[in-house]
């Protein structure tokens, strides 16, 4: 996502919190502006931003709905940010429950400077993961593959042309009458090698003389 994108979000989540401590309406005006964006799962300076805010929202309404819990008021609050994924939603909407029960305070004692390298580092383990990822797919392609090409059937065919119907060699595509190394192989008069099958004993019978 474009920096731009990246920041207009965050001040997005800015206006979220100062909304909770005012009224309703900034929540509704916010679902609005960002209800065509696409949901994507936040970075963790943003999740630090959303969890503090989620806090603030509990603290304000508590008290006012009683019969609602924690959990129940963050995710409401949380359900305002359109791009948040609803995955990370519940997730945080945890977490700030957790703390507002426990009175801590959401990633204490992390700067902005900590969460920024906190997230720098997870995009580097995702990128090292998505590159294992990339190369364990192909090499599951090249066992597909070679799998395919060493099918159960012979990919020879009959003298009438028709398909082999013959299980192929363990490891090879082909059979014990196709398979060339297994044929007599001499050259006939017309220029065409014969492909009688000898069991890889040689000339066929008619050549060996």
């Amino acid at each position: 996502m474009a920096r731009d994108d990246r920041m207009g979000h965050r001040q997005e989540i800015a206006d979220w919190s100062v909304g909770s401590s005012d009224s309703e309406q900034g929540f509704r005006l916010l679902g609005l502006t960002v209800r065509g964006m696409a949901r994507r799962k936040p970075t963790i300076p943003e999740r630090a931003q959303l969890a503090r805010a989620a806090v603030e929202y509990i603290a304000h309404h508590a008290e006012r709905e009683p019969d609602q819990g924690p959990y129940d008021l963050a995710f409401r609050g949380l359900g305002k940010i359109g791009w948040l994924h609803p995955q990370s939603r519940d997730g945080i909407a945890a977490y700030a429950a957790g703390c507002w029960v426990e009175g801590e305070e959401p990633y204490a004692g992390m700067a902005p400077a900590d969460l920024e390298a906190a997230e720098l580092g997870r995009q580097a383990q995702s990128q090292h993961g998505h590159r294992f990822a990339t190369q364990h797919n192909k090499q599951l392609e090249v066992a597909i593959d070679t799998r395919d090409h060493t099918s159960v059937r012979c990919v020879g065919a009959t003298k009438s042309g028709r398909p082999c119907s013959i299980g192929a060699l363990p490891g090879r595509n082909m059979c014990h009458i196709h398979a060339p190394e297994l044929q007599c192989g001499v050259l006939k008069p017309n220029g065409q090698r014969c492909a009688i099958a000898t069991g890889g004993r040689g000339s066929c019978a008619a050549h060996r003389q």
